[in-house]
Parts: C-alpha cells; structure tokens; sequence
C-alpha cells in the first residue's frame, strides 16, 4: 500500500479460493479498470460485473442501479449459505 495515498500500488498474492463477485462501475475514475479487469481475469471463483452508467461506488448510484446490486449481492449471499 502506498503510505502517501493509502492506495493499493499492486496485488502479488494469490485469489483466495472462496466465491467473489466484484462490481466495475464503467465510468470509474478512482482504480485504475484494467488492473481489476486483469485481477478479476485470475480469480478462479471470481466474477466480474461491469456496470454501466457507474462510478466507483456502485451502491450510491441510481435507484435502479443500487437495487440490481443489492439483490444480486442478496441472492449471492443466500446461493452461498450453508444450508
């Protein structure tokens, strides 16, 4: 982690072998998209949603943006509760 910025300047460690879904605003202006793009690509339980129309934080976009999200994020979680 940069100390000055308190961002993440590279990933060199193995995804964890757990389930994962990462959501990718396309108008993202924060992260750099490629770099999660790139670590998403090699995540092997790993999914990558790109959302159109969305900036960094998916969650406090439109309504209509934020509802999708959250029942996908819900049905993500219930899909992966043990019974």
């Amino acid at each position: 982690m940069d100390k000055g910025t308190g961002l993440v300047t590279s990933v060199s460690s193995d995804a964890p072998d757990v389930p994962t879904k990462c959501y990718l605003g396309l108008e993202e202006k924060i992260v750099n998209s490629e770099n999660i793009r790139s670590r998403m690509s090699n995540w092997p339980k790993g999914e990558l949603i790109e959302v159109p129309s969305a900036e960094h934080e998916v969650l406090m976009e439109t309504p209509e943006i934020r509802a999708q999200v959250a029942n996908e994020i819900c049905d993500f979680f219930e899909s992966h509760t043990a019974a």
